[in-house]
């Protein structure tokens, strides 16, 4: 047996012998409230399928008033209002159309890359700030 391993096997005795050590008392407190806490969460804070049967119902049923109210109930002109929003909406797309026609192809290729990069770039630093914030935690 080398020396080496000799003062290895006799530092891992001796630690090995030691007690273990208490966490602090601040330390336990703090990490006993979080867990407690944890353990008390409102209602409406968890899973829908964790609410209580009748929010879930009335929930249920307040969603289908509302739909119902939209489908079923008209308000004065509103057919009228809906047919010139869409006499508007096809004069718009028209002159959308007639500017996109207009506009060079390398121009529209430029755009679109500059577009994808600047996506990529935002989605590349969102995930590199959440990585950051995890592991910080």
């Amino acid at each position: 047996m080398s020396e080496q391993e000799r003062i290895a096997r006799a530092l891992d005795r001796e630690l090995k012998g030691l007690p273990d050590l208490a966490a602090p008392e601040i330390l336990s407190e703090r990490v006993m409230s979080r867990v407690r806490q944890m353990e008390v969460v409102s209602w409406w804070r968890q899973s829908w399928f964790e609410w209580p049967a009748g929010w879930r119902i009335a929930f249920v049923t307040a969603a289908l008033v509302c739909v119902g109210g939209l489908v079923w109930v008209e308000p004065a002109g509103l057919v009228e209002r809906i047919g010139e929003a869409a006499t508007l909406g096809m004069m718009l797309t028209d002159w959308l159309a007639g500017i996109v026609v207009r506009v060079p192809l390398p121009v529209w290729l430029l755009v679109g890359t500059a577009a994808l990069v600047s996506w990529g770039t935002v989605v590349g630093a969102s995930v590199v700030c959440w990585q950051l914030v995890r592991i910080r935690k």
